[in-house]
């Protein structure tokens, strides 16, 4: 099972028109009067293979700042329990969810981020704010009383005690996953996805070094649910990425008239392991040393991300790499053609891979009404598939509106306590190729100022820096190879032979064990087309 999941951030300069429209062709159109409008954020927005190759890449841009909001959602599990109810009847031991206090963090800070008005903009743009301060004041205002946003002369501060952020940015990972799943698969009703948000998280969050004043605290609150310290969020980072799960690269690429920040190239180095590369003005040689770091960060699985290379100062790319088998091991002798049914009214015909005594780990949710199994991964990551018990028409979308972080969190610990059982299971073989543009996404979920006048005043001098686009493309490749079954697998069997058959669309995750965070999301709506 191969994971390769590229993330590349484009910075071009770029200005709003001065009628106040959005000025890139692709941009969303509801974006009118940046410095007036107030967004609406919307917090609550598996493959199943021993190779998966998964290869996402984004690009983002970004233009003006808004006020981002959030709003409290709590979903019902089973009847009025709430997840976290759930959570603490599962065991005596309590499963610990880090993250709960969110919304406390959250709405502590929304008291004064709805209080501050200001607006920091370029010359061209006056006629759009309330107000046009001086940039300096406007960012002392913003910072007063935030650790987590320092001027841009301030070096960052240094963070104390990073256990709190260890703990919670995992759980804020997933909570960030599971909404820019929603909001996307919301929009792709009928459509296999592929996609890795924790690598467009991991991106951001190197951008979110470069960052400032409100431009910060939007990316800390909509990523990391608020965490006051940015630098105990990089550290956490650091060693998240760390996992023997997956491996992680990043690179900087800028033009030769660009020149970055001490204080951004410093800690992007610290954090994330590079100080970024300088390209020369021929765009051939540019384009061929940026695939050829590309293609070698994901074991030659992307040779050519791209064909040729757009305008752009400054490019971040980010990288997840997994390589990895199933403990129980699909024969491909046992792969036959089979129906998958795309519709309770329609089938294609698919190679499904069969194993008909797999020591499985499954779970019956009635909230979610679907049948969750878990099939393990070396290195310690394994893949969840949510098939749902309905063979309705919207039983999958029943499925992904009622997904939480915290049901996944919570299904994630009792599968790995549940005892194996004896299953005839069958799963297709995939092939599956997602390329997704997530500037509108993204500002759905409350990150508006990325695309509209951001500061990056720690990033760099240039005064109209601004992210243009987010691409991500993943590429999922599912077959039978995998390890021999461990010998210490137990494997309880019952007078009857289990069945799961994944043989209509399903929602699937796949996830690190140890940090307990999905690295790839996704849905497999019809396995015959790529």
């Amino acid at each position: 099972m191969q994971l390769i999941i590229p993330v590349t951030f484009f910075f071009a300069t770029a200005t709003c028109m001065n009628n106040g429209t959005y000025p890139f062709p692709n941009g969303p159109d509801f974006i009118t009067e940046p410095a007036e409008q107030e967004p609406v954020a919307d917090p609550k927005q598996t493959l199943k293979e021993t190779a998966i190759n998964q290869e996402p890449s984004a690009v983002i841009h970004v233009q003006s700042f808004q006020q981002w909001g959030d709003s409290k959602n709590e979903v019902p599990v089973n009847g009025n329990k709430s997840p976290m109810e759930r959570i603490n009847e599962t065991s005596e031991s309590s499963l610990e969810f880090p993250n709960m206090n969110r919304e406390r963090r959250l709405e502590e800070s929304k008291t004064t981020e709805m209080e501050e008005k200001n607006v920091v903009i370029t010359e061209n743009q006056t006629d759009k704010s309330e107000q046009t301060p001086d940039k300096g004041a406007n960012l002392e205002n913003n910072q007063e009383g935030k650790s987590s946003a320092p001027k841009c002369s301030d070096t960052w501060p240094q963070c104390t005690d990073p256990r709190n952020a260890i703990e919670e940015v995992p759980r804020e990972l997933s909570r960030f996953t599971i909404n820019l799943y929603k909001k996307l698969s919301s929009h792709e009703e009928n459509s296999n996805i592929v996609i890795s948000p924790v690598s467009v998280a991991l991106g951001l969050a190197q951008i979110m070094l470069g960052s400032s004043g409100k431009t910060r605290e939007n990316l800390l609150n909509i990523l990391f649910g608020g965490l006051r310290e940015p630098q105990c969020v990089h550290a956490a980072i650091q060693n998240l990425t760390a996992s023997q799960s997956f491996l992680t690269a990043n690179n900087i690429f800028y033009s030769k008239d660009f020149s970055l920040k001490e204080i951004f190239t410093n800690q992007s180095e610290r954090f994330y392991g590079t100080k970024g590369t300088q390209l020369q003005k021929d765009k051939k040689n540019s384009l061929s040393q940026i695939n050829k770091w590309v293609s070698e960060n994901t074991k030659n699985m992307i040779k050519n991300l791209f064909k040729e290379l757009p305008d752009f100062q400054l490019m971040l790319i980010n990288v997840i790499y997994y390589q990895g088998k199933w403990v129980n091991r699909f024969e491909p002798k046992q792969t036959k053609k089979d129906a998958f049914h795309v519709t309770p009214s329609s089938k294609v015909q698919v190679y499904m891979m069969n194993n008909h005594k797999y020591p499985l780990q499954s779970i019956r949710d009635t909230y979610l009404d679907a049948h969750v199994a878990r099939l393990p991964l070396s290195d310690n990551c394994s893949l969840i598939i949510f098939l749902p018990l309905s063979h309705t028409k919207d039983a999958l979308r029943t499925v992904e509106s009622h997904l939480t972080e915290e049901i996944v969190y919570l299904l994630m610990t009792q599968l790995e306590e549940k005892a194996p059982r004896a299953t005839a299971i069958s799963l297709p073989k995939l092939k599956l190729d997602s390329d997704f543009g997530l500037s509108e996404t993204l500002s759905a979920l409350g990150l508006y100022d990325l695309f509209e006048t951001p500061d990056f005043c720690a990033l760099s001098d240039s005064p109209e820096l601004a992210i243009t686009d987010v691409r991500h493309r993943a590429i999922l490749d599912v077959r039978e190879d995998g390890a021999k079954a461990a010998a210490a697998t137990s494997v309880t069997v019952g007078r009857t032979m289990s069945l799961f058959s994944a043989n209509r669309p399903f929602l699937y995750i796949l996830a690190d064990d140890i940090k307990k965070i999905p690295i790839v999301i996704g849905r497999v709506a019809d396995p015959s087309k790529n």
